[in-house]
């Protein structure tokens, strides 16, 4: 779990940001419009993700309005290692854009992407004024489902002292987080077992910076040519905060649950090749409805923000970005953002665009 914002003066301040020692904003304070890139990255040119356009190679979608073109790549946040996914057509659209943007990204990810209990410019959002300790909410002090929810704050790596004052949507969403290196040392054994045999059926992954997104951000930024992510911390936060707190202490149970038990491994690797498959196959309905199924038995209220509400905001800031500046963009999102009668391209049809004939 995945996450980015600017306009079009945006691109000469990337280009030189890129050049320059990271910019560190006021401490705690993530900015929609803070610099997002510290240093170039090395040269990186794809070309050990790249291959010929053949069955199983990831589509692209071409979308054109007002003699301007979008390009929207679907991604998995991870694949199986090795795996070639970049046909010729979509390495050329994000070498030739003018500007791609990303879901995903990974450069200065700790700067721009901190633990949610470590901001104080969002504590509106961010932290309680009513004296209540969110965890009491949850589950009272002394009862095994208190043991559990403390443990699996634990596993996750979320900072004690924080949490007990976080709004419920916050400890929601930071327990949504992938499992800290320290977390395999308190698993049960049970869970250890889950998770080393759902390791072994599918193979090393890449994900984090050998992921689709942050490859397609380093490809962008080594060949210093402007990139940017489609949203901040802070434009994140906003669309989560609108979580009802009955909705988000349901989600913190089931994720809380989820992580002490391993639970989550039981059926991952069956999850993640029916999401290859969707996406090899070019399935966006399929896609759309079997991630939002999946993170809507977490929560109905978390799956609505992190489809419909973030795809809402992006659509904004393509307005801004790519058609009040008059650019040719490239998106790389992940691939379940794209379809169902209310995804990303039906969005992108509805205010205009036009799928380009011949794409896919």
């Amino acid at each position: 779990m995945s996450a980015k914002t600017a306009a079009a003066l945006m691109l000469a301040a990337l280009l030189t940001a890129c050049a320059q020692a990271p910019v560190r904003p006021p401490a705690g304070i993530i900015a929609d419009d803070a610099p997002e890139i510290g240093a170039r990255p090395a040269p990186y040119d794809l070309s050990d993700v790249s291959g010929p356009d053949a069955p199983g190679m990831p589509s692209m979608w071409v979308m054109e309005k007002s003699g301007r073109t979008l390009a929207v790549f679907g991604t998995m946040h991870a694949v199986p290692r090795g795996f070639r996914w970049l046909r010729p057509d979509v390495k050329r659209a994000l070498a030739q854009a003018d500007l791609v943007m990303t879901e995903v990204g990974t450069t200065d990810a700790a700067q721009y992407n901190p633990r949610l209990g470590e901001l104080d410019d969002l504590a509106g959002l961010l932290s309680r004024d009513d004296g209540v300790n969110t965890l009491d909410l949850i589950a009272a002090p002394g009862t095994p489902e208190r043991v559990e929810l403390e443990a699996a704050i634990d596993m996750a790596g979320v900072r004690a002292a924080s949490v007990t004052t976080l709004q419920a949507w916050a400890l929601c969403l930071d327990l949504q987080r992938s499992e800290t290196p320290d977390a395999l040392k308190r698993m049960t054994p049970e869970a250890r077992a889950l998770r080393t045999e759902a390791t072994k059926t599918l193979g090393p992954l890449e994900s984090g910076p050998d992921g689709p997104d942050a490859r397609i951000e380093r490809f962008r930024l080594s060949q210093n040519l402007p990139f940017k992510q489609l949203e901040t911390f802070a434009t994140r936060a906003r669309v989560y905060a609108t979580m009802p707190e009955a909705d988000a202490i349901a989600c913190i149970r089931h994720r809380a649950h989820a992580i002490v038990a391993g639970t989550d491994w039981t059926s991952f690797p069956q999850r993640f090749r029916a999401a290859l498959d969707f996406w090899t196959r070019g399935d966006l309905d399929g896609g759309r409805r079997s991630a939002m199924a999946e993170t809507a038995g977490i929560s109905p209220a978390l799956a609505e923000r992190l489809y419909q509400g973030r795809e809402a905001q992006w659509m904004a800031l393509i307005a801004r970005h790519c058609e009040a500046t008059k650019l040719n963009c490239a998106l790389a999102v992940g691939f379940a953002h794209l379809g169902g009668p209310d995804g990303l391209l039906k969005r992108l049809e509805q205010a205009g665009y036009r799928l380009k004939p011949g794409t896919s």
